[in-house]
Protein backbone atom coordinates (compact mmCIF):
# COMPACT_ATOMS: atom_id res chain seq x y z
CA UNK A 1 0.00 0.00 0.00
CA UNK A 2 1.50 3.31 -1.05
CA UNK A 3 1.63 6.20 1.40
CA UNK A 4 2.21 9.91 1.11
CA UNK A 5 5.49 11.29 2.41
CA UNK A 6 6.28 14.99 2.79
CA UNK A 7 9.59 16.83 3.02
CA UNK A 8 9.66 20.42 4.27
CA UNK A 9 12.86 22.42 4.05
CA UNK A 10 13.40 25.67 5.93
CA UNK A 11 15.03 27.52 3.04
CA UNK A 12 16.29 31.08 3.21
CA UNK A 13 13.04 32.79 2.26
CA UNK A 14 10.07 30.51 1.63
CA UNK A 15 11.48 26.98 1.95
CA UNK A 16 10.82 23.84 -0.02
CA UNK A 17 8.05 21.26 0.03
CA UNK A 18 8.07 17.93 -1.77
CA UNK A 19 5.20 15.43 -1.48
CA UNK A 20 5.55 11.93 -2.93
CA UNK A 21 3.44 8.80 -3.06
CA UNK A 22 5.67 5.78 -2.38
CA UNK A 23 5.57 2.17 -1.24
CA UNK A 24 7.89 2.82 1.71
CA UNK A 25 10.11 5.40 3.42
CA UNK A 26 13.25 4.42 1.50
CA UNK A 27 11.53 4.85 -1.88
CA UNK A 28 10.21 8.22 -0.72
CA UNK A 29 13.67 9.26 0.42
CA UNK A 30 15.14 8.41 -2.99
CA UNK A 31 12.39 10.25 -4.90
CA UNK A 32 12.59 13.34 -2.69
CA UNK A 33 16.39 13.42 -2.90
CA UNK A 34 16.22 13.27 -6.71
CA UNK A 35 13.68 16.09 -6.79
CA UNK A 36 15.77 18.28 -4.48
CA UNK A 37 18.86 17.59 -6.58
CA UNK A 38 16.99 18.53 -9.77
CA UNK A 39 15.88 21.77 -8.09
CA UNK A 40 19.43 22.70 -7.09
CA UNK A 41 18.87 21.84 -3.43
CA UNK A 42 21.18 18.83 -3.15
CA UNK A 43 22.71 20.11 0.11
CA UNK A 44 19.35 20.45 1.88
CA UNK A 45 18.93 18.16 4.89
CA UNK A 46 16.02 15.75 4.52
CA UNK A 47 13.07 16.12 6.88
CA UNK A 48 10.59 13.47 5.75
CA UNK A 49 7.39 12.59 7.54
CA UNK A 50 4.71 10.08 6.63
CA UNK A 51 1.35 11.75 6.07
CA UNK A 52 -1.58 10.06 7.72
CA UNK A 53 -4.39 9.61 5.21
CA UNK A 54 -7.96 9.25 6.43
CA UNK A 55 -10.96 7.73 4.72
CA UNK A 56 -12.57 11.02 3.71
CA UNK A 57 -11.56 13.93 1.55
CA UNK A 58 -8.19 15.36 2.50
CA UNK A 59 -6.23 18.37 1.27
CA UNK A 60 -2.75 17.15 0.27
CA UNK A 61 -1.16 20.51 -0.49
CA UNK A 62 -2.32 24.11 -0.33
CA UNK A 63 -0.24 27.18 -1.14
CA UNK A 64 -1.73 30.52 -0.18
CA UNK A 65 0.70 32.60 -2.20
CA UNK A 66 3.73 34.73 -1.49
CA UNK A 67 2.62 37.97 0.10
Amino acid sequence: MRKFYIHSGKGHYIGSTVIVLAENFKDAEIAISKELFASGLSEEALDIKEMKVGNGTQVIYSYGGDY
